[in-house]
């Protein structure tokens, strides 16, 4: 899995360049862990290689309550949306 603080397109696709079909791996927008004494799972968006480049790409966003619609795309959208998802997150008073 690949943590999403200084994460880099870069990064995403050297991890998927020459991967199968099939091939998995997941992006950590935010880390679980416990709150008022409950553990939560992390928030994850989840990256599958489509094509043996690794430049076609099926991503979802997934956490403890809900898996996301799976969308195609490239790993820079599947990074995109990791992004977007962190910046919420992280949002100041949030």
């Amino acid at each position: 899995m690949l943590e999403m603080p200084g994460l880099t397109l870069e990064g995403l696709e050297q991890e998927l360049y020459l991967k199968p079909t099939g091939y998995c791996t997941a992006i950590v927008v935010e880390p679980g862990g416990t709150e008022n004494g409950l553990d939560y799972g992390p928030e994850l968006v989840e990256v599958v290689v489509l094509g043996k480049d690794g430049r076609v790409v099926a991503y979802r966003e997934c956490d403890d309550m809900l898996d996301g619609d799976w969308r195609l795309g490239s790993p820079a959208d599947a990074l995109e949306l990791a992004q977007a998802n962190y910046e919420i997150l992280n949002a100041e008073g949030a």
